[in-house]
C-alpha cells in the first residue's frame, strides 16, 4: 500500500491511522483490525492492528438477513467465551446484501439492538470476502498468525471449525482441557428456502409472481401491471395492488396492496424496509393465515396482536423480521396486508423459510 498527500507520501503510521478512519464506521466493538487493498497482485488483505498476526482468529462470514445468519451469533459468543482464553478472537464479518445494510446509521442501529460484544465488520463493497477468497453465503476461516490454517467448505461447518480448534490448541498444549465440542442450539430454525423479490439477486431464488406483471419503466425500475389471477400457486407469490420493483426489492404505497403465498417450512421470516421520510416513521404490516387471524401458539418473535386481535409488524428500521413459527403443515398459506401505505410505503426485499433441524 503505498498512499499519498497531495503534499508528500505517508508514513505506514499515517496510512493505518487514515484507513482505520476511512472503515472505522463499518467496524462494531473494534478499532478496525484490517482492511481489503488493490495491490499489484489483487486484491489483498492490509493488517491495521497488530494483534491481526499475533493470535488466532475464527473468522464468520454471515449475511444477517437469513435465519443461519442471525443464528449464528449467540453460536459466536459462546466460541468467544470458550476460547478467549487461549488467545483466539473471533469475529463476525456480515455480508451486506441491500443498499440499506450497507448504510452507517442502519449499521449501528443493529448494533444497538443486537448483545453482541464480538468484533463485526460490516463488509459493505464485498471486497473483505473478495479478498479472503469467499464465494458462498455463509464460511468459517480459521487465521494463526497471519496464516490460513482451516477453510470449511460448505456453509460454515461450526462443528468441524470446533474439532479443528481443539486439535489446532492441543498440538502447542497436549493436555488442554476444553469442552465438548457444541452442538447445536435447541429451537433455533436453519434456513430452507430464500425468494428475493428484486430482479436480480446474488443467492436465493427470484421470486416468480402472479397478479402482476412487472415492466420495464426505466433501467433501474419495473411497474407492476395488473394481470388475472385468483389464488396463489405453490412456489409464487400473489400480488393484488399497486407494486415496483427494482434489482433489490418490490414496494407499495397502495393500502389495498397485499401479497399471498403458501410457505413449504414452519417458520417464515421477511426481509423489510419503512419507505417513510423520517427514520423514525413507523410502517405496519398485517399478517394473517388463510384469511384468518394468526393464533398465539405460531406468533413470530417479531409480531404483536393490535386492540384489535390483528397480528401486526410494526418497525421504524429495516432489517430480517420473524412473522411466524411452528406452523402445521396444513396451515400455511399467509397474506400479507399494508393498509397505512399511503401514509407509510413499504418495501419488501425478501422471504426466509426455516425449519428446526432434526436430532
Amino acid at each position: 500500500m503505498n498512499w499519498k498527500t497531495r503534499d508528500k507520501d505517508l508514513t505506514r503510521e499515517e496510512v493505518i491511522a487514515l484507513a482505520q478512519k476511512n472503515v472505522a464506521p463499518y467496524w462494531l466493538n473494534s478499532l478496525p483490525l484490517f482492511m481489503a487493498d488493490q495491490a499489484d497482485s489483487g486484491l489483498g488483505i492490509f493488517p491495521l492492528d497488530e494483534q491481526v498476526i499475533k493470535k488466532t482468529w475464527i473468522l464468520l462470514f454471515v449475511d444477517l438477513s437469513t435465519f443461519g445468519g442471525e443464528s449464528i451469533l449467540a453460536y459466536a459468543a459462546e466460541l468467544d467465551r470458550r476460547y478467549r482464553a487461549y488467545q483466539v478472537g473471533v469475529l463476525i464479518i456480515i455480508h451486506a446484501p441491500y443498499l440499506f445494510s450497507k448504510v452507517k446509521r442502519h449499521i449501528h442501529h443493529w448494533g444497538r439492538t443486537h448483545a453482541v460484544s464480538m468484533p463485526c465488520a460490516f463488509d459493505f463493497d464485498d471486497s473483505l470476502r473478495a479478498a479472503f477468497g469467499v464465494r458462498s453465503e455463509s464460511q468459517a476461516l480459521i487465521f494463526d498468525q497471519g496464516k490460513r490454517v482451516f477453510e470449511s467448505l460448505e456453509g460454515l461447518e461450526l462443528p468441524v471449525l470446533e474439532k479443528f480448534l481443539q486439535n489446532f490448541l492441543r498440538q502447542k498444549d497436549p493436555g488442554l482441557a476444553l469442552f465438548p465440542v457444541l452442538k447445536p442450539f435447541a429451537g433455533v430454525p436453519v434456513d430452507s428456502k430464500r425468494f428475493e423479490f428484486g430482479f436480480t439477486q446474488s443467492f436465493g431464488e427470484n421470486a416468480q409472481f402472479r397478479g402482476v406483471e412487472f415492466k420495464e419503466l426505466d433501467p433501474l425500475t419495473r411497474v407492476g401491471m395488473p394481470q388475472e389471477s385468483i389464488s396463489p400457486v405453490p412456489g409464487e407469490f400473489l400480488l393484488v395492488g399497486k407494486w415496483h420493483q427494482d434489482w433489490e426489492r418490490i414496494w407499495t404505497a397502495d393500502p389495498l396492496a397485499r401479497i399471498e403465498f403458501e410457505s413449504p417450512a414452519s417458520w417464515v421470516s421477511l426481509v423489510a424496509q419503512p419507505l417513510a421520510g423520517e427514520p423514525k416513521d413507523k410502517c405496519f404490516i398485517e399478517v394473517e393465515l388463510s384469511s384468518d387471524r394468526v393464533y398465539s401458539d405460531v406468533i413470530g418473535s417479531h409480531l404483536h396482536l393490535s386492540e384489535t386481535g390483528e397480528a401486526v409488524l410494526e418497525f421504524s428500521h429495516p432489517g430480517l423480521f420473524q412473522l411466524l413459527k411452528k406452523l402445521p403443515s396444513k396451515d400455511r398459506c399467509i397474506n400479507l396486508s399494508f393498509p397505512l401505505a399511503d401514509q407509510a410505503p413499504v418495501a419488501l426485499y425478501g422471504i426466509r423459510f426455516g425449519e428446526l433441524p432434526s436430532v
